[in-house]
């Protein structure tokens, strides 16, 4: 997983470094990046342990071509949308650039909270600035709703709590898989059939702006978000909240 994410990184700061515009990213020139991204990554890693024989040497292929298949499925969602990858691995907690969440503990007392985020997006749509969150999950997981209810699974909604400045919109909070899909040979649309297997899982603001900023073009089920549908105009159904259920989870995280 460090590696997975240690990539990741890399990739979305080395695009940005370079000022290129996410939209017009082409999948060519997001592989050429992921390669020179990789060239410094690999020998890093815990000392180059990835080159040190040839079963890491093979394992190394393997990762590769599932980081290759990640990097073409986040392009892919940032082209369907309006929002773009904006920080990685944004710390916050004591002494780091975001503060850390502070939660008043039944005796009085605070304890402060603070973590890593994988990915946070930004978007501008009508004049309203959004925020989402994505965590990469190698092993993959589906968004909890009943754990956050019963305090067990607090981590999407905290980021998301920590990532939103005052004035953004709480868009969305989500996990997204990292791994090689296994599609059978059989399926029609196989572009089609990797990219529902890297869509993102958890909970969208059912707002009808956000849905469009997050998916430009969504008619019927969303190619980006998983369990999301057009169900009419301006409607949507599936993992959607209001903002008061939305902001009821984060009072509950906290």
């Amino acid at each position: 997983g460090e590696f997975y994410h240690a990539v990741l990184e890399a990739f979305v700061n080395e695009v940005n470094e370079r000022g290129m515009v996410w939209k017009r990213l082409s999948d060519e020139e997001s592989l050429v990046i992921l390669d020179e991204v990789l060239k410094d990554v690999i020998p890093l890693h815990h000392d180059g342990i990835l080159l040190e024989n040839e079963r890491m040497k093979a394992t190394l292929f393997l990762m590769v071509e599932t980081l290759r298949s990640s990097v073409l499925a986040i392009v892919g969602q940032i082209r369907a949308g309006s929002f773009t990858p904006t920080k990685t691995e944004l710390r916050f907690g004591f002494g780091e650039a975001f503060t850390p969440i502070r939660l008043i503990l039944p005796d009085g007392r605070e304890a402060l909270v603070g973590g890593k985020i994988d990915r946070v997006d930004h978007a501008v749509s009508s004049g309203r600035e959004m925020v989402r969150i994505v965590d990469y999950k190698t092993g993959g997981r589906d968004f909890d709703f009943a754990g956050v209810l019963q305090g067990l699974t607090l981590q999407l909604p905290l980021y998301l709590m920590a990532a939103a400045e005052r004035a953004e919109t709480r868009a969305g909070l989500y996990y997204m898989p990292i791994s090689q899909p296994v599609v059978s040979d059989s399926v029609e649309d196989m572009e089609g059939a990797v990219a529902d297997a890297f869509r993102l899982k958890g909970l969208t603001l059912g707002d009808a702006a956000v849905i469009r900023a997050s998916d430009n073009l969504i008619e019927g089920k969303s190619t980006v978000l998983y369990d999301v549908k057009s169900t009419g105009e301006e409607a949507y159904s599936g993992s959607v909240c209001s903002q008061a259920e939305l902001d009821a989870l984060i009072r509950i995280a906290h």
